[in-house]
C-alpha cells in the first residue's frame, strides 16, 4: 500500500499512555483482574483472568476499545483490546487513542502488533533477567499515520481475518473437549477387558541421564526430553545431542510405535505421565532420564496403548501415586505399579484408536488452518502498516 501522502506521526503524540490505579476493586465495581500470563502472544481477545481477590498489588485500571501492551518481556509480543473493564498488573501498558477522529481505537492495536513498533520496544527495554519496555522510548516510535477513512477500511478487514482466526480457536477447543470425553467414555465401558498391571503389557525404561562427559564424543545422536512432549505427541524441534556408544544406543534407541510418558510437572500432579507417542520423526534418536518408555508387547496396539495411558491420566491414576513436594514426579516403580484394563482383541484395540484418530486429525486440519489465518492477519497488519 502507497503510504506516502501518510503524515508521521510520533506514538506519544496520538496515545495516551493510562495510568489511574483502583485501590478499591469493590467500590469500583471490578470483577476482573488479569496478569501478564492471561494475555495469550498473537491473540487479541483476552480470554481468561483471574478473580476479584487475587493478586491485591495490581491496580492498573482498563476499560473497552483502550489497547493492552504487556511491557515486561515485550519479545513476547502480547498485545490485547480490551473488551470489558478490570484492572492489570504494572506489567501491562494501556494505551488510549488521545482523539478518535485521528486514531481510531480499534485501529491501534495493530500499531502496536506491527513489526516496527515491536522492535522499538524491544530494543529499548531495559533489565537483563526481566526486560521492560518504557514509555519514554515508545511514545517517540514514529510511524505513518493513514487516514482515518482508510483506517476504518484497514481495521475491517484486519479485524475479520481475525474474527476467522478466533472462530477457529473456538472449534479446536470445543474439538479438545470432544476427544477427552471421548476418550472418557470409551475406556469406562471395559467391564470385560482384562485388567494388567502396566508393567505386564511391555518392556518399560526410563531414559539416560545427562552428564558433562556426554556432550562430547564419537557417537553423538539426538535426544527428546519432557519438554518435546506436546499433546499425546512430539515436537521435534530444538533436538539437542549427546554420545550414546553403541551398546546405550542399543538400550535407549527409540523405535516407531515406542510410548514415553514424562515422569513429573512442576504445575499439578495430574499433569504427570503426560503420554506421546513417537512416530520415528527423527531417525537414530534416543531420549532423557525423565521420560519413561514403555514398548508394548504383541497383545497391545500401540496407539490404544497411547489412549490407555491418558486415560489413565485423566481420571487421575498416576496422579494418586505420584510423590508431591516442590514438584509432582512418578518413578518407575510406581508407573509399573499402576492397573489399566484392555480389551484381549486387537481389533477392538484398532477400532477405538481408530476412533479416537479421526478426532485428532480434525484437530490437525484446524490447527493447520488457525496458522494458516494467523499468517493472513499477520500478513495484511505488514502491507497495511510497514514500509
Amino acid at each position: 500500500m502507497n503510504n506516502e501522502s501518510w503524515p508521521t506521526v510520533k506514538f506519544g503524540e496520538v496515545v495516551n499512555n493510562v495510568r489511574r490505579n483502583i485501590k478499591d476493586r469493590e467500590a469500583a465495581g471490578i470483577d476482573r483482574v488479569l496478569g501478564l500470563d492471561d494475555i495469550e502472544t498473537g491473540n487479541l481477545h483476552v480470554t481468561g483472568w483471574k478473580n476479584v481477590d487475587s493478586s491485591p498489588s495490581f491496580r492498573t485500571y482498563f476499560k473497552p476499545t483502550q489497547t493492552l501492551f504487556g511491557k515486561r518481556r515485550a519479545y513476547l509480543r502480547k498485545v490485547a483490546y480490551a473488551e470489558f473493564e478490570g484492572v492489570c498488573t504494572q506489567n501491562i501498558m494501556v494505551f488510549e487513542s488521545k482523539d478518535s477522529d485521528i486514531l481510531l481505537p480499534q485501529f491501534l492495536p495493530f500499531v502496536c502488533m506491527s513489526e516496527p513498533f515491536m522492535t522499538k520496544a524491544v530494543e529499548t527495554s531495559s533489565g537483563s533477567l526481566f526486560p521492560n519496555a518504557n514509555w519514554k522510548s515508545i511514545q517517540n516510535f514514529e510511524f505513518k499515520l493513514p487516514p482515518i477513512e482508510l483506517q476504518h477500511s484497514i481495521s475491517n478487514l484486519i479485524w475479520a481475518s481475525d474474527e476467522v482466526l478466533r472462530t477457529q480457536k473456538s472449534a479446536l477447543a470445543d474439538l479438545l473437549v470432544v476427544r477427552k470425553k471421548t476418550i472418557l467414555e470409551l475406556f469406562s465401558k471395559n467391564k470385560k477387558w482384562s485388567t494388567h498391571l502396566i508393567s505386564e503389557l511391555g518392556q518399560i525404561k526410563q531414559g539416560r541421564g545427562l552428564s558433562p562427559k556426554f556432550k562430547t564424543g564419537a557417537h553423538s545422536k539426538p535426544y527428546v526430553t519432557v519438554k518435546h512432549v506436546n499433546d499425546l505427541e512430539f515436537i521435534v524441534n530444538e533436538i539437542g545431542e549427546m554420545d550414546f556408544e553403541p551398546k546405550a544406543f542399543e538400550i535407549y534407541r527409540l523405535r516407531l510405535g515406542d510410548i514415553l510418558v514424562t515422569d513429573g510437572d512442576l504445575v499439578s500432579k495430574y499433569n504427570v505421565a503426560r503420554p506421546a507417542i513417537w512416530e520415528d520423526k527423527i531417525p537414530e534418536c534416543c531420549y532423557q532420564n525423565h521420560l519413561i518408555r514403555l514398548r508394548v508387547s504383541e497383545k497391545v496396539v500401540p496407539k490404544f496403548m497411547l489412549y490407555c495411558l491418558e486415560h489413565a491420566r485423566l481420571i487421575g491414576k498416576f496422579a494418586a501415586v505420584a510423590s508431591t513436594t516442590a514438584i509432582s514426579t512418578l518413578s518407575v516403580g510406581r508407573f509399573k505399579s499402576v492397573k489399566v484394563s484392555i480389551p484381549t482383541s486387537l481389533d477392538e484395540q484398532e477400532m477405538i484408536s481408530k476412533r479416537i484418530d479421526c478426532i485428532r486429525e480434525n484437530e490437525t486440519l484446524l490447527i493447520q488452518q488457525i496458522e494458516h489465518s494467523a499468517t493472513l492477519r499477520d500478513s495484511l497488519i505488514k502491507e497495511m502498516l510497514e514500509d
